[in-house]
């Protein structure tokens, strides 16, 4: 949120603050950082594609250009997302670490996930579904129960980042790759890693598994790596199995490719086949197989996407019948020379160049048509088709969306006069946004823009440029009218003066730069007459050092001047003489601006301070360290002394310039900041960062308290250094295997939930049972949950803490509260009231506390007392999971059954 004031009638008087929330986010595609994925929305193959913008994540329609969905996210960005194999969940990971498991039916989030510390890089799904699993860069890959909303176990071994990980398919063998150079297969069932391969020699950038059971790798040289994944019970069951096997031969490997030891109890050995050199010497970013398994494409670090068929089992065999027919006609003795290799399993279909550089791609075959989706760096998306029926003899068409937002960072903002337009520009076009809808209205072509305005009437604007020309377009047809060679060097400031009768300019190249308005009478070819605005140059003022920006004072009595030499001057605007200059800052002064009634002037530097300074005398009224990074824009809310600053930090700050404290710090940008703009209603800001996005910000009627958002930020702090605890059980230390979850802020508060109920259930437990009859009507907590007695409080808080925060909440409980909660548990085993959770925890409980529960003899009955429960109730569980099997299996039967008598029929 961030805040604005109230109306203000005079200067010096006290104001209420008001908040302001997001109104909308909107300017973006797709972000770099995440990847792109096809997804069967709507029940439609082919046509929608995911991709994370930011924090949240967008769904987009290829056919019409537009949004189908935006699934809103947190406050972190989005890194990595994953389509279920049933294509109706989409999972989600987060730059904090977290995951979020969303149904695309209603867009609603499922599951909540915390397991990783850094940012998510990887996400999998099993084969069913049921089971999702997730790598990060903190070196850990975990694994998550997506049909309890639970985490399973930690996996650890790798020392890199996580690149892939996938499962092997009919297998419970997990394979991860890792930046480390090591690709390691686990084996599900014991949790333990039972192979290292150690043959790259640079990280691996991505692997997978084709339904033959062959690995592919691929890391930073031309190779891709293929290895055959040999069950040790595997045996020969047709004549397709034993050409593969006829392949999967190992090859000698070199004197560096150093393998582990190979142990005859492990599920699966892998044994190199063979390597495909890809045509592209740069390192592999990402391969996608289709869901037919018909083609492998790979996505190149020069933009470069490779495509190569694989070879089915019969067209295999027909080749080695041809190649064998080939041989006997040549000479009869080497027929039994013939053999199959990679090439003729791996058969290059063609090659596409992405137009700048691409991050990401997805592809998906239907109806023998491959459709491959691309996200570039530059915020656009583009997409190809190809007919794998015929040779790939012409780059196939490409398809682009990027009308909805810049290609190149924004570096100016501003808004219209009347608040309705919203004006950014980079370095290639300018962009007239509607606020009301936030639709591009136009789209014109411009030089590396650095500043920009509205010109009186709305109808034109100006653009200062890198190349220190100051370029005037007509916004209705999207025309450059004019181009004037202001200046040798970048355009750094231009602004109107107070009585709208023309602008000046600063530049690079020392000078300030006046113009006015004239208006230019042409006559057209129907000999009619037509005005046009232009600008006419009046005034230079040479500087000593280059201009960073410069400003009118409102009472257009000032020149402010912000110059190279850290300084600020300030010179009459009739006279253009020198009045005062302002020196404290120990960096260049990139930014300023002047309040409404012309007394204060704020100052931003790439020091990462805020100065606020006096027109009157040039003193400086205070100094504040203001942001972590360069600071990039200060503007003040009209008719107030209280302003905004913004910097390279991500981070938005408020000021109150009459008591000089700040107010509130907005986080809500995924990268640095690069400009700001506030209406001159005061009801409406706008910044536009490096991460694509434009962010409007919307007057609320919430008052804001600073000494709130002080307090705010301290527990913030304080939640952080909290977050880094580990669930680490006395006694267990394992290296390799680890709990899933970790402590949140929300874990927090179930802790503190949890800890307050079963405190009040201790106290109420000693009392008389007419005064517990009073106590629940007086109660407030009991009344808000509608629980006649303490024991039913308990069970309404333990059955709405997430299965997912489960053991975090359970591990921060004290003993004392530990042994109350088994006693409860006990009771709701033997009621039978959510005995799958209630066991659960029973059996963590007794992991954490283990150590003090066997020396403590008088929790002995209680001891007595779980058991018996715990094993009749898990015995009644497996008998009706055993009943529910055995009857779905005899409904199977009967309906393959009916179907083949209909079939008969």
């Amino acid at each position: 949120m961030t805040q604005f004031p109230a109306r203000v009638e005079n200067f010096g008087c006290k104001l209420d603050v008001y908040s302001n929330e997001i109104k909308w986010t909107f300017g973006i595609i797709g972000s770099h950082q995440s990847n792109i994925s096809f997804v069967n929305f709507r029940k439609t193959v082919g046509r929608y594609v995911a991709v994370g913008a930011c924090e949240d994540v967008i769904i987009w329609d290829l056919r019409s250009r537009a949004k189908a969905l935006v699934l809103k996210g947190g406050k972190f960005a989005v890194t990595v997302l994953k389509i279920s194999p049933s294509q109706n969940h989409l999972a989600v990971g987060y730059a904090d670490g977290g995951i979020n498991v969303f149904d695309l039916d209603n867009g609603q989030v499922l599951f909540q996930f915390n397991g990783h510390k850094s940012p998510v890089t990887v996400l999998n799904y099993n084969k069913d579904g049921f089971i999702l699993v997730s790598g990060g860069k903190d070196t850990n890959v975990i694994l998550w129960d997506v049909l309890q909303g639970a985490g399973m176990y930690r996996l650890k071994g790798h020392k890199g980042p996580i690149t892939q990980a996938v499962f092997v398919p009919e297998d419970n063998i997990l394979i991860t790759s890792s930046k480390d150079t090591y690709v390691k297969l686990w084996d599900l069932d014991t949790q333990y890693c039972f192979h290292t391969v150690v043959a790259h020699r640079s990280e691996v950038s991505d692997i997978l598994v084709t339904p033959n059971r062959e690995l592919i790798t691929g890391c930073g040289d031309s190779e891709l790596r293929v290895w055959g994944l040999k069950a040790n019970k595997d045996v020969d069951e047709n004549q397709a199995k034993k050409l593969r096997l006829d392949m999967s031969q190992p090859e000698p490997e070199d004197d560096d490719d150093v393998e582990e030891k190979k142990d005859s109890l492990c599920p699966i050995e892998c044994l190199k086949i063979g390597s495909v050199m890809r045509q592209s010497k740069e390192r592999l970013l990402s391969m996608k197989i289709d869901s037919t398994s018909r083609s492998l494409v790979c996505l190149n670090n020069d933009s470069s996407i490779e495509v190569y068929l694989l070879a089915t089992n019969e067209e295999l065999e027909k080749r080695l019948t041809k190649r064998q027919k080939k041989m006997r006609r040549k000479n009869e003795h080497m027929e039994e020379s013939a053999k199959l290799t990679l090439n003729d399993a791996f058969k290059k279909f063609g090659e596409l160049k992405v137009a700048k550089k691409g991050h990401s791609f997805d592809c998906v075959l239907e109806k023998n048509i491959l459709k491959i989706v691309c996200l570039s760096s530059n915020n656009t998306l583009s997409w190809y088709s190809a007919d794998m029926s015929f040779s790939w003899h012409e780059t196939p068409e490409r398809e682009l969306l990027h009308s909805f937002g810049h290609r190149t960072d924004i570096r100016t903002i501003c808004f219209s006069s009347d608040n309705t337009a919203i004006l950014t520009a980079s370095a290639d076009c300018v962009k007239i946004w509607n606020r009301t809808y936030l639709q591009c209205i136009s789209t014109i072509e411009c030089d590396y823009a650095l500043c920009s305005l509205f010109l009186p009437g709305d109808r034109l604007c100006l653009i200062g440029t890198k190349t220190g020309k100051l370029q005037l377009f007509e916004i209705a047809t999207a025309t450059l009218l004019e181009t004037f060679d202001a200046h040798n060097e970048p355009v750094w400031g231009i602004h109107m003066s107070p009585d709208k009768n023309g602008i000046c300019s600063g530049s690079g190249d020392k000078c300030i730069k006046f113009w006015s308005f004239e208006w230019l009478v042409t006559e057209n070819e129907d000999k009619t007459s037509s005005k046009q605005l232009t600008l006419q140059h009046q005034r230079t003022l040479q500087m000593d050092e280059g201009v960073l920006a410069v400003s009118y004072s409102p009472n257009n009595l000032l020149v402010c001047v912000a110059l190279m030499d850290n300084t600020v001057k300030l010179f009459y605007t009739d006279t253009l003489k020198f009045f005062v200059s302002l020196y404290g800052h120990s960096m260049p002064v990139l930014c300023l601006d002047i309040s409404s009634d012309s007394e204060c002037i704020v100052t931003g530097s790439a020091d990462r301070d805020v100065k606020l300074w006096g027109s009157d005398f040039g003193d400086c009224h205070k100094s504040f360290f203001a942001h972590d990074g360069s600071v990039t824009c200060v503007k003040f809310i009209p008719n107030t002394h209280i302003f905004f600053s913004c910097g390279k930090d991500k981070k938005i700050r408020q000021w109150d310039g009459d008591n000089f404290l700040p107010i509130l710090t907005l986080q809500a940008h995924q990268d640095e900041i690069r400009c700001l703009a506030v209406s001159s209603s005061s009801n409406f800001i706008a910044t536009a960062s490096h991460d694509k996005t434009i962010r409007l910000w919307e007057k609320t009627e919430e008052i804001v308290i600073p000494e709130e958002e002080k307090e705010k930020e301290r527990e913030e702090e304080l939640d952080k250094e909290y977050e880094e605890t580990e669930l680490q059980i006395p006694g267990e230390d394992s290296k390799e295997v680890g709990h899933a979850s970790r402590m949140t802020l929300d874990t927090l508060k179930s802790i503190d939930k949890l800890m307050e109920v079963l405190a009040l259930h201790k106290e109420e437990s000693a009392k008389p049972a007419k005064e517990r009859a009073q106590s629940a009507t007086c109660n407030p907590l009991m009344r808000a949950y509608n629980a006649d007695t303490s024991e039913k409080l308990v069970k309404e808080i333990f059955t709405r803490i997430r299965l997912s925060e489960m053991e975090g909440t359970l591990f921060g409980l004290p003993y004392d509260q530990a042994i109350i909660l088994l006693k409860l548990l006990q009771n709701f085993i033997h009621s039978k009231w959510c005995t799958v959770r209630a066991i659960d925890a029973v059996l963590f409980l007794l992991r954490i506390h283990h150590n003090q529960i066997a020396n403590d003899k008088t929790i002995l009955p209680l001891m007595i007392q779980l058991n018996k429960s715990v094993q009749s109730n898990v015995t009644q569980l497996m008998d009706t999971s055993g009943y529910n099997l055995h009857a779905l299996k005899m409904l199977q039967r009967l309906q393959d059954e009916f179907v083949d008598d209909e079939l008969v029929l």
